[in-house]
Protein backbone atom coordinates (compact mmCIF):
# COMPACT_ATOMS: atom_id res chain seq x y z
CA UNK A 1 0.00 0.00 0.00
CA UNK A 2 1.38 3.00 -1.14
CA UNK A 3 -0.71 5.91 0.00
CA UNK A 4 -0.31 8.54 2.93
CA UNK A 5 -1.08 7.21 5.75
CA UNK A 6 -0.66 9.13 9.20
CA UNK A 7 2.67 9.17 10.81
CA UNK A 8 0.14 8.26 14.01
CA UNK A 9 -1.39 5.54 12.49
CA UNK A 10 2.16 4.11 11.44
CA UNK A 11 2.64 3.58 14.79
CA UNK A 12 -0.58 3.14 16.98
CA UNK A 13 0.52 0.96 19.26
CA UNK A 14 0.34 0.00 22.94
CA UNK A 15 1.38 3.90 24.35
CA UNK A 16 2.40 1.83 27.49
CA UNK A 17 5.72 1.55 24.90
CA UNK A 18 7.41 4.09 22.96
CA UNK A 19 7.09 4.65 19.53
CA UNK A 20 10.57 3.68 17.98
CA UNK A 21 11.98 4.64 14.27
CA UNK A 22 14.61 2.14 13.11
CA UNK A 23 16.62 3.72 9.99
CA UNK A 24 18.48 1.58 7.25
CA UNK A 25 21.36 3.48 6.30
CA UNK A 26 23.14 3.25 3.01
CA UNK A 27 19.93 5.16 0.75
CA UNK A 28 17.91 5.96 3.13
CA UNK A 29 20.58 8.37 5.51
CA UNK A 30 23.07 8.65 3.75
CA UNK A 31 24.22 8.41 -0.21
CA UNK A 32 27.64 6.65 -0.08
CA UNK A 33 27.13 5.46 -3.42
CA UNK A 34 29.93 7.88 -4.75
CA UNK A 35 32.62 6.27 -2.44
CA UNK A 36 31.85 2.99 -2.97
CA UNK A 37 31.90 3.85 -6.95
CA UNK A 38 35.44 5.41 -6.27
CA UNK A 39 36.68 2.48 -4.21
CA UNK A 40 35.46 -0.20 -6.93
CA UNK A 41 37.02 1.74 -9.92
CA UNK A 42 40.10 1.69 -8.07
CA UNK A 43 40.05 -2.14 -8.15
CA UNK A 44 39.18 -1.83 -11.80
CA UNK A 45 42.06 0.71 -12.48
CA UNK A 46 44.55 -2.27 -10.17
CA UNK A 47 43.51 -4.40 -12.94
CA UNK A 48 43.50 -2.52 -15.54
CA UNK A 49 39.89 -2.78 -16.71
CA UNK A 50 37.51 -0.20 -17.54
CA UNK A 51 35.75 2.14 -15.32
CA UNK A 52 32.43 1.79 -13.75
CA UNK A 53 29.78 4.77 -14.33
CA UNK A 54 28.22 5.89 -10.65
CA UNK A 55 25.07 4.92 -12.07
CA UNK A 56 25.56 1.18 -12.85
CA UNK A 57 26.81 1.15 -9.33
CA UNK A 58 23.47 2.71 -7.85
CA UNK A 59 21.30 0.52 -9.99
CA UNK A 60 22.83 -2.65 -7.74
CA UNK A 61 24.57 -1.05 -4.71
CA UNK A 62 21.44 -2.15 -2.94
CA UNK A 63 22.01 -5.42 -3.22
CA UNK A 64 25.54 -5.18 -1.14
CA UNK A 65 29.65 -4.03 -2.41
CA UNK A 66 30.01 -7.86 -2.91
CA UNK A 67 27.37 -8.76 -5.52
CA UNK A 68 27.85 -5.42 -6.66
CA UNK A 69 31.23 -6.25 -7.12
CA UNK A 70 30.72 -9.63 -8.79
CA UNK A 71 28.15 -7.64 -11.14
CA UNK A 72 31.23 -5.37 -12.32
CA UNK A 73 33.58 -8.11 -13.05
CA UNK A 74 30.90 -9.81 -15.23
CA UNK A 75 30.02 -7.46 -17.08
CA UNK A 76 34.28 -6.38 -17.57
CA UNK A 77 36.27 -9.19 -16.90
CA UNK A 78 37.22 -12.20 -19.56
CA UNK A 79 39.26 -15.47 -19.49
CA UNK A 80 42.23 -13.46 -20.15
CA UNK A 81 42.16 -11.43 -17.12
CA UNK A 82 43.40 -12.63 -13.63
CA UNK A 83 39.63 -13.18 -11.53
CA UNK A 84 39.59 -16.72 -13.01
CA UNK A 85 38.80 -18.37 -9.41
CA UNK A 86 36.40 -17.76 -6.22
CA UNK A 87 40.17 -16.99 -4.58
CA UNK A 88 40.97 -14.38 -7.12
CA UNK A 89 37.54 -12.99 -6.53
CA UNK A 90 37.90 -12.77 -2.64
CA UNK A 91 41.58 -11.07 -3.30
CA UNK A 92 39.97 -8.66 -5.31
CA UNK A 93 37.49 -8.23 -2.82
CA UNK A 94 39.65 -7.64 0.01
CA UNK A 95 41.19 -4.70 -2.05
CA UNK A 96 38.23 -3.43 -1.83
CA UNK A 97 37.70 -3.22 1.44
CA UNK A 98 41.38 -1.86 1.33
CA UNK A 99 40.60 1.11 -0.87
CA UNK A 100 37.18 1.81 0.86
CA UNK A 101 38.60 2.16 4.11
CA UNK A 102 40.30 4.89 2.89
CA UNK A 103 37.24 6.33 1.20
CA UNK A 104 34.57 5.93 3.41
CA UNK A 105 32.51 8.88 3.78
CA UNK A 106 34.79 10.92 1.89
CA UNK A 107 32.51 11.63 -1.15
CA UNK A 108 29.17 10.35 0.62
CA UNK A 109 26.74 13.06 1.43
CA UNK A 110 23.61 12.97 3.38
CA UNK A 111 19.80 12.85 2.19
CA UNK A 112 18.05 16.33 2.18
CA UNK A 113 16.40 16.16 5.61
CA UNK A 114 17.91 13.51 7.30
CA UNK A 115 19.24 15.06 10.14
CA UNK A 116 16.24 17.63 10.90
CA UNK A 117 13.82 14.09 10.51
CA UNK A 118 15.99 12.52 13.14
CA UNK A 119 15.82 15.36 15.07
CA UNK A 120 12.25 15.57 14.66
CA UNK A 121 11.93 12.51 15.94
CA UNK A 122 13.55 13.09 18.91
CA UNK A 123 11.58 15.62 20.07
CA UNK A 124 8.37 14.33 19.19
CA UNK A 125 9.52 11.39 21.93
CA UNK A 126 10.43 8.48 19.47
CA UNK A 127 13.53 6.67 20.31
CA UNK A 128 15.74 6.50 17.26
CA UNK A 129 17.78 3.25 16.37
CA UNK A 130 19.57 1.91 12.73
CA UNK A 131 19.85 -1.33 11.34
CA UNK A 132 21.95 -1.97 8.52
CA UNK A 133 23.39 -4.67 6.26
CA UNK A 134 26.53 -2.51 6.11
CA UNK A 135 29.19 -4.28 7.82
CA UNK A 136 30.26 -2.84 11.81
CA UNK A 137 33.77 -1.45 10.15
CA UNK A 138 32.33 1.04 8.13
CA UNK A 139 29.35 1.97 10.10
CA UNK A 140 30.40 4.21 13.41
CA UNK A 141 32.74 6.12 11.41
CA UNK A 142 30.55 7.40 8.76
CA UNK A 143 27.68 8.25 11.32
CA UNK A 144 29.84 10.20 13.25
CA UNK A 145 31.48 12.31 10.11
CA UNK A 146 27.76 13.15 9.41
CA UNK A 147 27.65 13.94 13.06
CA UNK A 148 24.57 12.11 14.05
CA UNK A 149 26.00 10.34 17.30
CA UNK A 150 23.06 12.10 19.47
CA UNK A 151 20.42 11.45 17.23
CA UNK A 152 20.43 7.45 16.92
CA UNK A 153 20.30 5.86 20.27
CA UNK A 154 21.52 1.89 18.67
CA UNK A 155 23.24 0.92 15.58
CA UNK A 156 22.84 -3.02 14.59
CA UNK A 157 25.07 -4.25 12.06
CA UNK A 158 24.29 -7.15 10.56
CA UNK A 159 28.06 -8.82 10.53
CA UNK A 160 28.03 -7.92 14.22
CA UNK A 161 24.52 -9.63 14.84
CA UNK A 162 25.10 -12.79 12.50
CA UNK A 163 21.79 -12.45 10.41
CA UNK A 164 20.85 -9.64 7.45
CA UNK A 165 18.02 -8.27 6.55
CA UNK A 166 15.41 -9.18 5.51
CA UNK A 167 15.81 -11.61 8.31
CA UNK A 168 14.05 -9.77 11.30
CA UNK A 169 16.59 -10.23 14.51
CA UNK A 170 18.22 -7.07 14.19
CA UNK A 171 14.89 -5.48 13.69
CA UNK A 172 13.86 -7.27 16.98
CA UNK A 173 17.19 -6.90 18.72
CA UNK A 174 16.60 -3.45 18.35
CA UNK A 175 13.39 -2.77 19.66
CA UNK A 176 14.03 -4.53 22.66
CA UNK A 177 17.71 -2.64 23.20
CA UNK A 178 15.07 0.44 22.50
CA UNK A 179 12.08 -0.70 24.87
CA UNK A 180 10.05 -0.57 22.08
CA UNK A 181 7.14 -2.99 20.30
CA UNK A 182 6.50 -4.00 16.91
CA UNK A 183 3.03 -2.41 16.72
CA UNK A 184 4.60 1.02 17.91
CA UNK A 185 7.40 1.32 15.87
CA UNK A 186 8.60 1.74 11.79
CA UNK A 187 11.36 0.60 9.98
CA UNK A 188 12.15 3.00 7.32
CA UNK A 189 14.43 2.28 4.45
CA UNK A 190 14.74 1.98 0.60
CA UNK A 191 14.82 -1.39 -0.24
CA UNK A 192 12.99 -4.82 -0.42
CA UNK A 193 14.88 -6.19 2.43
CA UNK A 194 13.89 -3.51 4.76
CA UNK A 195 10.43 -3.69 3.94
CA UNK A 196 10.51 -7.82 4.21
CA UNK A 197 12.66 -6.96 7.56
CA UNK A 198 9.62 -5.08 8.92
CA UNK A 199 7.11 -7.16 7.90
CA UNK A 200 9.14 -9.92 9.46
CA UNK A 201 9.32 -8.31 12.76
CA UNK A 202 5.81 -7.07 12.40
CA UNK A 203 6.56 -3.41 12.30
CA UNK A 204 5.14 -0.79 9.83
CA UNK A 205 7.77 -0.52 6.91
CA UNK A 206 7.92 2.55 5.07
CA UNK A 207 9.51 3.04 1.74
CA UNK A 208 11.82 5.79 0.65
CA UNK A 209 11.65 6.45 -3.17
CA UNK A 210 14.37 8.38 -3.22
CA UNK A 211 17.30 5.58 -2.91
CA UNK A 212 18.71 3.21 -4.42
CA UNK A 213 15.76 1.51 -6.42
CA UNK A 214 16.24 -1.86 -6.37
CA UNK A 215 12.74 -3.90 -6.34
CA UNK A 216 11.19 -0.90 -7.08
CA UNK A 217 7.59 -2.41 -7.42
CA UNK A 218 7.65 -4.88 -5.08
CA UNK A 219 8.56 -2.04 -2.44
CA UNK A 220 5.70 -0.05 -3.37
CA UNK A 221 3.21 -2.91 -2.79
CA UNK A 222 4.16 -4.58 0.39
CA UNK A 223 5.04 -1.06 2.16
CA UNK A 224 2.70 0.57 4.37
CA UNK A 225 3.78 3.39 3.06
CA UNK A 226 6.04 4.82 0.13
CA UNK A 227 7.64 8.38 0.29
CA UNK A 228 9.56 10.53 -1.85
CA UNK A 229 11.48 12.67 1.04
CA UNK A 230 11.98 12.01 4.71
CA UNK A 231 10.53 14.94 5.71
CA UNK A 232 7.15 13.28 4.87
CA UNK A 233 7.78 11.40 7.81
CA UNK A 234 6.24 14.18 9.81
Amino acid sequence: MAGKIPLADIVSGNRDYCRVALFDLDGTLVDSAPDICSSINQVMAHYCLPFVEEEYVRSWVGLGTKTLLKRVFNRYVSIHHRIVSQDDFLNAYNLFLSFYRETNGKYASLYPGARSILATLTDQNFRVGVVTNRPVEFTGSIISRFRLDDLIEVVVCADQFGSYKPESGMLVYALSELGGEPKSSMMVGDSFSDVMAAKNAGMKSVYVRYGYRSNVAMCEVYADRSIDSLLELV
